[in-house]
This record gives structure tokens, sequence and C-alpha cells, in this order.
């Protein structure tokens, strides 16, 4: 049986990466092709019409991009694209499948945007577009959930809401926008990857001109992504990390008034230093210094700023771009996985009907004898049309009899509400979480005001030790 599943994951990681490897040459060569057919990158070919036409598709070729992402941006259900965020909330959910339609329209619309020059990444659309296919052969395969969630990591390791306008309205707009920008910055168009490689070398940019793209990439790259291209922040965090190191680098020589390392150090410190916080990578980021330049000395030196950017932006900011947006939905990573598991299943398969009811004109004898039958504590008290009025307690009703009241008298005035009530779509996590002090027989579960079942506290503890044992389970491979 171990055998069988080794050799399936073999089967399925080398389908999934030799699939997403074609997949993403060809997203990342089409974007290329984008770029040059539409005089989109620095290094794009001379054009043969005049620079007045160069103006027009400059203003025109990401205007006319943004209207046609926010167009397919109409097609999909959440009217936004998906990214890593939702590769990560995935991989975290009990249904651990990427939409097929979602994940299409998205990648389409990270090609056009890049292509037509969006000041977005490219890397969190081919993670998505890397999960999706691997999410969707461990669908075809008719694998399991783990094996779905193996299929999505697979796919990943190879590769404004309250502006009231029509949605490729906005998008168009602030294509509009970076088309107007990018005729005094054109480096602020694209991936930037030929800005990113000059920056580095340190020979074509003077401070000014790193300053002006660096705060043009920064602002633009949020305008896009606000007002509705699809893109990732990877590539953009990379080029402004690199263009703020190179800042750094030029003033250096002017601070320490002595000789200093070369430009493209302070560049690659920058990068890193920019980069980890955002995709919450930070010892990633220091390995692939490394394993580019086979320098120690380099990588300490990126370790050094890695370690202090993270630490101011975690204390800022927090953990990652990507868990913001998380948290942003209502999926908080923060406290781990058990937590998240946890919180996406509900009390209302847990509800226990073996429980003492009475209605409100029954006597206190007739409450009295069903308890003492049924040997509860506590009986819940509902009127004619079934909606929940409170709860009389074996306690409680002792007290009415010490103090005189007769057996006879109705018990609909003596019923107290319980202190606490749930909902059956309450997650096992915040009930757990509300039950803290909680002293009592069982917890009455209410819907639409009527009595649907009662939770007990030794039952919600047992399917949480459950889900724990399948999370375990699922971590060490197991079926």
């Amino acid at each position: 049986m171990i055998i069988k599943r080794i050799s399936t994951l073999t089967l399925l990681g080398l389908v999934i990466g030799g699939v997403v490897g074609v997949v993403a040459v060809g997203f990342v060569e089409s974007v290329l092709w984008l770029n040059d057919l539409f005089y989109i990158s620095r290094g794009s070919p001379e054009p043969a019409f005049g620079r007045g036409w160069l103006t027009v598709m400059t203003l025109g070729i990401p205007a006319a991009g943004g209207l046609v992402v926010g167009l397919i941006s109409t097609r999909i259900p959440e009217r936004r694209f998906y990214g890593p965020a939702d590769v990560i909330q995935t991989a975290q959910s009990l249904d651990a499948r990427m939409p097929v339609k979602s994940g299409v329209l998205s990648a389409i619309a990270a090609g056009l945007s890049l292509g037509s020059g969006a000041s977005v990444g490219q890397y969190g659309p081919l993670v998505h577009i890397g999960s999706s296919i691997g999410s969707w052969f461990s669908r075809v395969t008719n694998g399991d959930r783990s094996l779905a969630k193996i299929g999505i990591a697979c796919g990943a390791a190879s590769v404004s809401r309250n502006l009231r306008w029509p949605i490729p309205l906005k998008t168009a707009l602030a294509g509009l926008a970076l088309g107007i920008v990018a005729l005094q910055v054109p480096d602020v168009l694209g991936i930037g990857q030929e800005a990113l490689r000059l920056a580095i070398a340190g020979e074509t940019f003077s401070a000014v001109d790193l300053a002006q793209i660096m705060v043009a990439k920064l602002l633009l790259t949020a305008l896009c992504l606000g007002f509705g291209f699809a893109g990732g922040v990877f590539s953009p965090a990379l080029l402004i990390g690199t263009l703020f190191g190179a800042i750094i680098g030029t003033g250096a020589e002017w601070l320490i008034a002595e000789p200093h390392s070369h430009i493209a150090i302070y560049a690659i410190c920058g990068m890193v230093a920019v980069t980890s916080p955002v995709i919450g990578a930070p010892l990633t980021a220091v390995l692939i210094v490394f394993e580019l330049t086979q320098n120690f000395d380099l990588a300490t030196a990126a370790m050094v700023s890695v370690a202090f950017a993270n630490l101011v932006a975690f204390r800022i900011y927090g953990r990652s771009f990507f868990d913001v947006q998380l948290q942003a939905r209502g999926f908080d990573l923060s406290l781990g996985r058990d937590k998240v598991t946890v919180q996406q299943h509900t009390i209302r398969n847990l509800l226990n009907q073996d429980f003492t009811s009475g209605k409100t004109d029954a006597s206190l004898a007739e409450i009295r004898t069903a308890l003492i039958n049924d040997k509860r504590s506590a009986a819940y008290i509902l009127d004619a049309s079934g909606i929940y009025v409170g709860t009389l307690t074996l306690h409680r009703l002792m007290e009415l009899l010490a103090g005189g009241v007769a057996l006879d008298r109705p018990v609909g005035p003596y019923a107290k509400l319980e202190s606490m009530m749930l909902h059956p779509d309450t997650s096992i996590w915040t009930a757990m979480s509300e039950m803290e002090g909680f002293v009592g027989e069982s917890i009455p579960v209410l819907e639409d005001g009527r009595l649907v079942g009662v939770l007990f506290e030794s039952t919600i503890v047992a399917a949480y030790l459950a889900i724990l044992e399948d999370i375990r389970r699922e971590e060490h491979a197991g079926n």
C-alpha cells in the first residue's frame, strides 16, 4: 500500500511538474511577445512608425488592457482574480480543489494585464496556474483530499472596494494613469526585468532616476492591483527593493567617504529585504541569493537585511501580504493550521436530540417528574410554536419550591434564558472558545429561535480531538 502511494505521488509530481513547466514557459513567452508587440519593455525593438503613435500606444494599450481585464472579472463569481492567497486557502481547506472557471479566467486576465504593461508581477499568476493544474490533475485521478493538496503543492513548486465605479471602467482608468506616468517614466511598465538588470549593473540610472522609478513603481503597482488588474506582487517587490538598495549604494560613498562595495551588493540586499516580508519567506530569499551568487559574504549581508526587514515589517504590517489578504476574508493562519481546520467544521452534525423539554403551560410538577425520569438536571422550555423561551434547572426548581411556589404553577414565568446559546453553523473553534468557563449540562442550539438540539461539552471535545488526529495523519502521509 505504501509503495503504491509513493509511486502514485512520484508519477503525479513528474506529470504535473512537466505540464506546469511547459505552461509556465508558454505564459512568460506570451507576455514577452505582447510586450514587444506593444513596445512595452525597454528592450523592445524600435518602432517603424513615428513617436506620435508610440505615445498613443503608451496611453491606449494599458487602458484597453484594463478595460478587457475588467470585463473578464465580471465573469468570475467573486468579482476578483485568484492568486497565491487562494492557493494557500485552498490547501488549508476541507475541499482542496481549485475552481476551474475562475482559474482559467484569472490566468487569461493575468496574461493580458502583464502583456498590456500593467505594473504587476508574473510569479503570483504562475503559482496559481501551477496549483490549479495540480489540483485538476488530482481531481481527474480521483485522488483523496491529501492527494489533492499534494497536487496543489506540486503545481505551486513548479513555478479598491469602496470606489463605486463599474469594474471595467476602474481598471481602464488605472491603465490610462499608468500610460500617462509611463510617458515620463517608461520603466514602470510591465514586469521590469530590464530595469532590474540595469539597476543592479549600476551604470545607467542616477540616484534621481532610481528614486523616480521606485516611487512610481510603488504607487502604480498599488493602483493597478487595487483597481482590478490581475497579477502578483513578487516581481514589483523585486524591482522596488532593488531600486531602493541601489539608491543606498549610490549614496554610500558620500556617507562613508571611502571605497565601498559595488552597487550590486546594495541592490541585492535591498531586493531581498523588501521581497522577503512581502511574500513571507525570509529563508527562501537568503537561499536564493546564495544559490545565484555562490557568495557567503553576500549571503550574510542579505541575511542581516532580511532579518531587520522582517522584524520591522512584522511589527507594522504582519507576516506577509498573503496572510493579510486571508485575514481580511476571515481566514487567519496566525495561530496555525489546527485552528484554520477546526474553524471550517461546524457543530451542526454534533447536535444531540436527547434532552428534556416542556411547554410554557406545563406545571412545575410535570417538569420535575420529566427531569427525574430522564435523569437530567435541566429542562428546555418552549412556547406553543416551538420557540425557545428559557431553561429551568433542577437546582432552580428546588429553590422555587423551598420559597413556597406551588407545584401546580406553570413553568413559563420561571424559565430563564441561558447565558450561552449557539447556532448550528457556529464553528467548533468558536464554540470551544465560548465554552470556556461554561458550567452546565448542555448548551441549547437555536436556529430562527427554535431549539434544534443541544451540545454536550464531551461531544465537542471529542470532535476537536478527532479533527486533530486527522490532521496529524495527513501530515504523516497517512491514508
